[in-house]
């Protein structure tokens, strides 16, 4: 009877050896792939992260070249609104300048035929 409780001992002995074994296993694996899985999102972060960092600063370039050709346009059509009233008073000057010159060219023969 003795022989036979020694040898239950030893089998129970090696079976909750190998439970802890296995245990000691499994969360050495559990804890390697947790390590794995943090450096992944780690490393997805860090590319998420520069992909929208150029994505920012595509769209601020696009926003400046906007803003640039925004304030062109208005530049272009302040320049021919002030130009277009710098003629019209040129021509208005001009045409004074010509009824003058007629009322002159008029009031000097009409004086030199008296």
């Amino acid at each position: 009877l003795s022989p036979l409780l020694s040898k239950d001992r030893y089998y129970i002995h090696k079976i909750f050896s190998v439970i802890v074994l296995q245990a000691a296993f499994r969360g050495m694996k559990a804890r390697k792939l947790y390590r794995q899985t943090k450096a992944i999102c780690f490393v997805q972060s860090l590319w998420r992260m520069r992909k929208e960092k150029l994505r920012f600063l595509q769209l601020k370039k696009s926003v400046t070249t906007l803003q640039s050709h925004v304030r062109k346009y208005q530049q272009v059509k302040r320049y021919k609104e002030i130009k277009n009233a710098a003629s019209v008073i040129q021509t208005w000057y001009r045409h004074q300048c010509f009824l003058y010159k007629q009322l002159f060219v008029a009031g000097r023969y009409e004086n030199s035929w008296l």
